[in-house]
């Protein structure tokens, strides 16, 4: 009975992890994800006066027709979500405040500093964000995103 229990679990866990993927990738995002997503840029990224100004985001979507919707809002609005590649968050972001390399199932992590202690970790690989991390100045996790790819 625990193994079928833990099965289960592994399977809801599986299955709400690839839904996530696929509506980030579709930019099926509803309006609690967007303002969810919104509030955490707001709070823990990069402030204001680090990001690039509005107009530069707004000249590389004009100049890049390919993107998804929901990444061409992420660059525009200032956030760096999961599945975004390395030059779409510079130009979201900024230049990160550190590049740590990696091995394992991540390339390299960028760490960017936000108000209050907190800071955002961006997990890359094969130059894609892959995973995202919330922390505070004594190094816990208050929320971690992945996409399927982690």
């Amino acid at each position: 009975m625990r193994d079928y229990n833990a099965l289960i679990l592994l399977g809801m866990a599986i299955l709400c992890t690839s839904c996530a993927f696929l509506r980030s990738e579709l930019g099926a995002e509803t309006p609690q994800d967007l303002r969810r997503r919104f509030e955490l840029a707001e709070r823990y990224g990069p402030t204001e006066d680090h990001k690039p100004p509005r107009s530069v985001r707004e000249a590389y979507v004009a100049q890049h027709p390919e993107l998804k919707i929901a990444t061409k809002n992420a660059i525009l609005g200032g956030r760096a979500d999961v599945v975004m590649t390395r030059e779409q968050v510079k130009v979201a972001w900024g230049e990160p405040t550190s590049i740590k390399p990696m091995q394992g199932k991540a390339d390299e992590i960028w760490r960017y500093n936000g108000d209050g202690g907190l800071f955002t970790l961006l997990y890359f690989r094969n130059g894609v964000i892959v995973r995202q991390d919330i922390v505070n100045r004594w190094g816990i996790v208050l929320e971690t995103e992945f996409s399927g790819l982690y």
